[in-house]
């Protein structure tokens, strides 16, 4: 069987994404997320590893992942797995926190797994409803989101980390999206932020969660990936990002995406067409 991955917009701007995917065998090495990523398991079993935990999510059983938090993911069995993902953006998540704690708080999720059954059912059905839409119903979604955080997030926002840490790691980073075409060594990255190249790597791996030169290569992924819906040119996206040549693009894409670029544009481009 063929892995496919659909992914479309569900917003104008590009802040909500569903991703379906199908007959998945690949295995995700360890990666973070700008947004947070709700998911629901429709065929087989898929392993999540994150904070040093391993969870099984089953078939109907659904999972909730903070943004910037590293893991690791991929099938349980040869057969595969299919599955939906929807791409959720801080404000949506703030809003249905606002409506639960009566104040404004990124809500953090340690528990991954979520094996409410009404609640990913509802999920589902929203999740197909949008395939067939121009853009999500939000009020409905804020809805939903508000059931999620009640019944699953933690009492208090996520841990925080130093003022000074966290401003050199949102330094490095910003150093890091301006300069995507090209790949920035730890010793030029320790220049900008005006720190040794060793502190730099530490705090950003603490607070991103992974090292700068695998934080810089996952978001070039990202951003051929909107390159690829828009143009469908592999040439394109792999000249624009930087990267060696095509089969080098290839290869470090479908390793972060779990197909090639070739499937990916042949798949996705049948369905905007």
């Amino acid at each position: 069987m063929t892995s496919t991955i659909h992914l479309e917009n569900l917003s104008e701007d590009s802040t909500i994404r569903l991703l379906d995917a199908t007959n998945v065998t690949h295995e995700f090495p360890a990666h973070v997320h700008d947004s947070y990523t709700l998911g629901v398991v429709t065929r087989g079993e898929r392993y999540i590893h994150a904070a040093g935990q391993n969870y099984l999510i089953r078939e109907g059983e659904g999972f909730i992942i903070d943004p910037l938090v590293p893991h690791s993911c991929g099938s349980v069995s040869e057969d595969g797995h299919d599955y939906r993902v929807i791409s959720l953006e801080a404000d949506l998540m703030k809003a249905a926190a606002r409506d639960v704690f009566g104040r404004d708080c990124l809500p953090g999720f340690s528990c991954i797994k979520l094996s409410n059954n009404a609640l990913i059912i509802r999920l589902i059905n929203m999740l197909k409803k949008n395939k067939q839409s121009v853009s999500p119903d939000r009020e409905s979604l804020i809805a939903l989101l508000s059931d999620l955080v009640s019944l699953y997030a933690d009492s208090v926002d996520p841990a925080q980390v130093s003022e000074s840490r966290g401003k050199l790691a949102k330094q490095a980073r910003c150093y890091l999206d301006a300069h995507l075409q090209r790949t920035v060594s730890l010793e030029e990255l320790a220049a900008e932020t005006n720190v040794s190249p060793y502190y730099v790597d530490r705090v950003f791996r603490e607070v991103i969660g992974v090292p700068p030169h695998v934080y810089q290569l996952q978001t070039r992924v990202k951003k051929a990936v909107d390159t690829l819906l828009k143009t469908g040119s592999i040439v394109e996206a792999s000249y624009y990002f930087g990267f060696s040549d095509q089969s080098h693009f290839s290869r470090i894409f479908k390793k972060n995406m779990g197909v090639s670029p070739g499937r990916f544009v042949k798949t996705n481009r049948k369905r905007t067409r």
